[in-house]
């Protein structure tokens, strides 16, 4: 029963397209499907890392993070909005980009740290576990199977974002590539701008 709603909830907030859904489309066009499920896979990580502050009720590193969100998401919208540029600045076609392709390690780890620097996913899966009902006094094993569940659901997620991503860059070939990278850019560099906002007018 606890995997079964971990999965439901790491579908439900792995869904809404962010900023490492905006680069892992953008790998998956220009480098196919293993380098954007890499992406996909290091947001998943942080996520799950921050779901599991919530599952296993640790009040300590979650006050951490709540006295340190801006400096989080400063360093995130930081990392967001650099991504955007480059790929904005990205000039070559897509047979070009290939060749120069990054390591997988390097996809993974891009990905987890725009993922990590993400801290809101512990009050939403605080709020997720609130709506399902999840009781409170839940024993470890529990608690970790409530954080598997939260982290293959996300996996979930990536394959069907990356599937359907597949599906467009076979019907329209190479007609894409290049427009859906500064497009993708343009996206991570708004989302980018959009946490500096945030920051700037929170205040």
């Amino acid at each position: 029963m606890f995997l079964l709603k971990g999965i439901i909830i790491g579908l439900i907030i792995g869904t809404p397209v962010g900023a490492a859904g905006a680069v892992c489309m953008s790998r998956t066009l220009q480098y196919g499907v293993r380098s954007g499920f890499v992406t996909g896979l290091g947001c998943s990580v942080a996520d799950c890392i921050y779901a599991s502050v919530g599952a296993f009720g640790l009040t300590a590193v979650s006050s951490f993070l709540a006295e340190n969100d801006t400096l989080i998401s400063l360093i995130g919208g930081c990392i967001v909005s650099a991504m955007g540029v480059m790929a904005l600045m990205n000039k070559g076609n897509v047979i070009t980009a290939m060749k120069a392709k990054p390591g997988y390690i390097k996809m993974f780890l891009s990905s987890f740290c725009i993922g990590i620097t993400n801290p809101a996913v512990v009050i939403i899966s605080m709020i997720a576990f609130g709506y399902f009902k999840i009781p409170k006094d839940r024993t470890i094993f529990q608690s970790a199977m409530l954080s598997l569940g939260f982290f293959v659901g996300t996996v979930i997620w990536w394959f069907i974002l990356i599937g359907a991503i597949k599906l467009i860059k076979n019907r329209y070939r190479n007609n894409i590539g290049n427009k859906a990278n500064k497009i993708f850019g343009v996206i991570m560099l708004i989302l980018g701008l959009i946490v500096f906002g945030r920051l700037i007018f929170s205040k």
